[in-house]
């Protein structure tokens, strides 16, 4: 899923658009949880029913919205979903939309449903604070930036505070462009800084440890 992480009280994404299924336009959709992947299921079921629209970002060149024609289950306790959408029906379609997440607009969704998702939303959100906060900060041009010590919500997206001895505090967007990788099993993250986050001068790269590259 995406690592923005902020919450609208508007729209909600429902899951991330992962792999293409067979030859008939089906695709692989993957929730942040199996928890998430229940609650989304019967909100698409709601949304198939009523022909509603679901939004596509990024979007499409030409396309913004699809609406649902099928929906299975995966695996029992799984965190994917197997939908089909209205036109498209071959695999070179699908494959458009890779990487796209499925975005619903709260207005389609009964107010039982959405306060259930919401709900799932805050808590794996609190459970990603949790797990990033302690992060070692590695940087190419930089090396070791610090330690993730505070994760502040944005109205767009999360803010890693991070701090560490050689620069002080640095803030970092939780964006892709600028956070590259996570590697949760050694407690690390690789990250590109974006120009104007530190001021000093790039440390001497023959004096870090190897292993921390690109």
């Amino acid at each position: 899923m995406s690592r923005d992480s902020h919450t609208s009280t508007r729209f909600a994404t429902l899951a991330r658009i992962v792999k293409v299924h067979g030859k008939d336009g089906e695709v692989w959709v993957c929730a942040q949880s199996s928890e998430q992947a229940a609650a989304s299921s019967a909100i698409l079921d709601v949304l198939g029913h009523a022909k509603s629209s679901l939004w596509l970002t990024p979007p499409p060149a030409e396309q913004r919205f699809v609406q649902l024609s099928s929906q299975r289950g995966g695996r029992k306790d799984s965190d994917r979903l197997l939908l089909g959408f209205e036109g498209i029906t071959h695999r070179a379609a699908a494959r458009d939309l890779l990487g796209r997440d499925l975005v619903v607009e709260r207005c389609d969704v009964p107010a039982d449903l959405w306060q259930q998702f919401t709900n799932l939303q805050q808590t794996a959100q609190q459970l990603q604070e949790n797990d990033d906060c302690g992060l070692a900060v590695y940087s190419d041009r930089y090396g070791h930036l610090g330690s993730v010590v505070e994760v502040i919500k944005t109205g767009a997206n999360d803010v890693w505070v991070v701090r560490g001895d050689r620069y002080g505090q640095v803030l970092l967007p939780v964006i892709d462009d600028c956070v590259l990788a996570i590697d949760r099993d050694a407690q690390t993250a690789h990250v590109q800084v974006m120009k104007g986050l530190i001021d000093q001068d790039p440390i001497n790269q023959a004096t870090e440890e190897e292993g921390v590259c690109d």
